[in-house]
C-alpha cells in the first residue's frame, strides 16, 4: 500500500450538532500513514514513475451503453492488486446481463480496455484502471502476456489524442 507523508499541520474549526461525536487524533509530522484505497483511471502523458498513459476519458466516451456497463462492472469486481476479475466475482449477474457480456467484451477488447484470460476471467488494462503501484509492473507483464497470447497489441489502435479538424478545435488553454 502506498504511504502518505504528513509534512505540515493546519488548524481546523468544526461545528457539529450536540448529538454527534467528533473524534480526532494527533498526526505526527514526518510519520508515514497508509493511503486510502481508491480507483484511479489512467490519463495521457507520462507519470513520474515513467509509465506512459492512455487517454481513458477519450476511450470511455466512445463506448456504447453496453460497453460502459460491462467496463464498470469489471472495475467494480476487480482485484485491486492484479486487476483480475474472476468468475466468482461475476456470479451475481442476471441471465440477461450475462448475455450482454459477449457483445460488450468485443468492444472492450478492441479498445484494449480489458481482455479475457480464461473462461469468465478478465484482466483490465493496468494503464486504464491503475492497480496498486507496487503491483503495476507485474500486472503490466500479465497484460502483455495475455495480449501476445491472442496476437494483439498491448495498446489500442484508436488515436489517444483528439485530432483537430475544421469543426473540432481543441479547448483553449487555461490561464
Amino acid at each position: 500500500m502506498s504511504n502518505l507523508k504528513n509534512t505540515s499541520t493546519q488548524a481546523l474549526t468544526v461545528t457539529i450538532p450536540s448529538d454527534h461525536t467528533l473524534e480526532m487524533g494527533a498526526i505526527r509530522e514526518g510519520k508515514n500513514y497508509p493511503a486510502p484505497p481508491y480507483g484511479m483511471l489512467g490519463r495521457s502523458g507520462r507519470s513520474k514513475h515513467k509509465i506512459d498513459g492512455v487517454n481513458v476519458p477519450f476511450l470511455l466516451k466512445q463506448l456504447t451503453g453496453t460497453g460502459h456497463w460491462f467496463f464498470w462492472t469489471l472495475v467494480e469486481a476487480r482485484d485491486y492488486e492484479t486487476n483480475l476479475v474472476k468468475p466468482t466475482q461475476l456470479a451475481g449477474l442476471s441471465r440477461q446481463e450475462r448475455g450482454r457480456i459477449a457483445r460488450a467484451y468485443k468492444e472492450l477488447e478492441k479498445k484494449r480496455l480489458a481482455i479475457r484470460t480464461a473462461r469468465q476471467t478478465y484482466l483490465i488494462n493496468p494503464k486504464v484502471m491503475l492497480p496498486m503501484l507496487k503491483y503495476f509492473e507485474r500486472t503490466w507483464f500479465e497484460w502483455e502476456a495475455a495480449c501476445n497470447k491472442k496476437g494483439l497489441t498491448t495498446e489500442a489502435s484508436v488515436p489517444f489524442a483528439l485530432k483537430v479538424t475544421p469543426g473540432n478545435s481543441p479547448p483553449a488553454k487555461l490561464a
